[in-house]
């Protein structure tokens, strides 16, 4: 990038040399359409008042036309001025942001250049920095693998120790004691005998309610029956006829 650079930036001075050179002769050409100008201006200011209206008219032309070409004139001149001072401006600030980065291509390099030397001189001790991890790693391992299986032993034993005792006991009174508790049977007992002293009563109860209902059905369907058959003997009435 940089030597491409320093190839386009000869362009770009040429470039700027040849608008100054434009801006240069713009300038003359500027200064006599302004001298054109002044002298048609003071043509028409000298003019005999009394002169023929078609010859001041003339001179009014004239001096128009020279305002015309005038602002022409300038208007080319902004143009190559900007175009000259623009290029000398690219290329002063191009060259101070090239030169930045030619610094920073410069360092770059340079660490480069150590980074490839310091890897290559000590291969060796990267290696070994390797091994040396590898080991204490592997070191380590081992050690809490031990740590923890001696520590899972001395816990079991404690475990032993503590709940022994009580698990024995628990199997002992599951071994050798009663099945079934002595509540539980009394309980079921009472629970029978009061149901079947509730119930006998109960059963009169519901046989008494069955007669009477019964009773109650039968004499409201023979009332229903009486009250039916007298509708049906009756004369019919003079409105029916």
């Amino acid at each position: 990038m940089l030597e491409m650079y320093g190839d386009f930036r000869l362009s770009i001075k040429d470039a700027e040399i040849q608008a100054h050179e434009l801006l240069k002769l713009q300038e003359q050409v500027l200064a006599d359409a302004r001298e054109a100008l002044k002298q048609a201006q003071q043509r028409v200011e000298s003019a005999d008042p009394a002169a023929d209206a078609a010859d001041t008219g003339r001179l009014v032309m004239a001096r128009d036309e020279a305002l015309r070409n005038n602002q022409a004139e300038e208007s080319r001149y902004q143009l190559a001025k900007d175009l000259a001072e623009n290029l000398q401006v690219n290329y002063a600030t191009s060259e101070a942001i090239m030169l930045r980065v030619h610094q920073s291509h410069e360092v770059k390099r340079r660490v480069n250049e150590r980074s490839v030397v310091f890897f290559s001189t000590n291969e060796t001790s990267f290696t070994a920095l390797n091994l040396a991890f590898t080991t204490q790693m592997g070191l380590h391992e081992s050690t809490q693998a031990l740590n923890a299986m001696t520590e899972g032993t001395s816990k079991g034993l404690e475990a032993v120790a503590n709940i022994g005792d009580e698990v024995l006991h628990e199997g002992l009174k599951a071994g050798y004691g009663a099945t079934i508790g002595v509540d539980s049977v009394r309980k079921l007992v009472d629970a029978v005998v009061r149901f079947q002293e509730t119930s006998l009563q109960e059963i009169e109860q519901l046989r008494g309610q069955a007669t009477r209902d019964s009773a109650e059905i039968a004499e409201y369907v023979e009332q229903g029956k009486q009250r039916f058959a007298a509708l049906l003997q009756a004369p019919p009435s003079p409105e029916s006829r």
